[in-house]
């Protein structure tokens, strides 16, 4: 993939630079695999809130970093709540990170949010470390539409 230019595709709110093979999407979140089958990119943009169940840890994972940031911009006046998880597989099969942002008009409150997650699923940090441009690419590409 590293060599193979990303192609895009429009869905219905938002259009994205993606690895050659896409594995499943609906409206809202898309699985792309790398075509080694060694990395899954993942991005679930709805146009407003909602959790996807990606974020929820499996059975066989570990939770291995958490992070959490709150941000209040002024300017733009919202409030910015970013968690960043990596779940690591018992069995050492793969790891599964991803950042989660949400972004509200006021603290602490669910009405009126948008939310946008990112993640990436790999075997090994060599896998990781192959795929990482374009993983940096794949979430810079993202162009989210309205109504």
């Amino acid at each position: 993939m590293h060599k193979e230019k990303l192609m895009n595709d429009v869905f219905a709110k938002y259009c994205i630079a993606y690895p050659p093979v896409r594995k499943e999407n609906t409206t809202y979140e898309a699985t792309f695999v790398s075509p080694d089958g060694e990395v899954e990119f993942y991005i679930y943009s709805p146009q407003w809130r909602d959790k996807p169940g990606y974020l929820n840890k499996r059975e066989n994972e570990i939770i291995e970093s958490d992070k959490n940031k709150k941000v209040h911009n002024r300017k733009k006046f919202e409030y910015i709540y970013v968690n960043q998880r990596t779940y690591t597989d018992k069995y050492g099969r793969y790891k599964r990170a991803y950042m989660h942002k949400r972004v509200c008009p006021a603290p602490d409150q669910e009405e009126g949010c948008t939310t946008l997650v990112f993640g990436i699923k790999f075997k090994n940090q060599a896998s990781y470390n192959r795929y990482k441009k374009e993983y940096i690419r794949f979430k810079k590409s993202l162009e989210q539409y309205a109504d």
